[in-house]
C-alpha cells in the first residue's frame, strides 16, 4: 500500500461497483461471499491525490511564524514610540451638514460629524487627546 491520499469521490465511486463474487454493489454486499479482502483491493487500486510533501507545510508555517513575529515587533515599536501631538482643524462642508476634519501633522482629510472625537489620526498616528483648533 502507498502513503498517496485517496480521493473521497473515487473511492465511494468505487464501493459501488460490483462485487466479484456475487456481482452485488459493496453498498449492500452478502458477507458470505465477498471477502474482506475485495474491498482492501478497492482501497489499494483507488485512484489518489498527490499529497503536499511535509517540507511545504514546514516552509509555510516558518514563513508564518517570521511574519508573526515582524508584526510583533512593530506593535510593540508603535506602543512605545512617542506619537506626534497634533490637533484636528475643523472644517464645516459647504456642500451638507456634515463636519471635515483635517490632521495638521499628515493633512488628511476626514468626513463625519463624530471624527473629531478621534483621539488619534488614523493615518499618522498623530495623538489627538490635545483636542481640535
Amino acid at each position: 500500500m502507498n502513503n498517496d491520499l485517496i480521493s473521497r469521490e473515487a473511492l465511494l465511486k468505487a464501493t459501488k461497483s460490483p462485487c466479484k463474487n456475487c456481482k452485488e454493489t459493496m453498498k449492500s454486499w452478502c458477507e458470505h461471499c465477498c471477502p474482506v479482502n475485495d474491498f482492501l483491493d478497492i482501497i489499494d487500486n483507488a485512484p489518489t491525490v498527490e499529497a503536499v510533501p511535509l517540507e511545504f507545510h514546514e516552509k509555510v508555517l516558518d514563513n508564518a511564524t517570521k511574519e508573526l513575529f515582524e508584526c510583533q515587533a512593530e506593535l510593540e515599536r508603535v506602543r512605545t514610540e512617542k506619537r506626534p501631538q497634533g490637533n484636528w482643524i475643523i472644517i464645516k462642508s459647504p456642500l451638507s451638514n456634515e463636519t471635515i476634519v483635517k490632521c495638521d501633522k499628515c493633512g488628511d482629510e476626514f468626513i463625519g460629524n463624530d471624527v473629531e472625537d478621534y483621539n488619534f489620526c488614523p493615518i499618522c498616528g498623530a495623538d489627538m487627546k490635545g483636542g481640535a483648533e
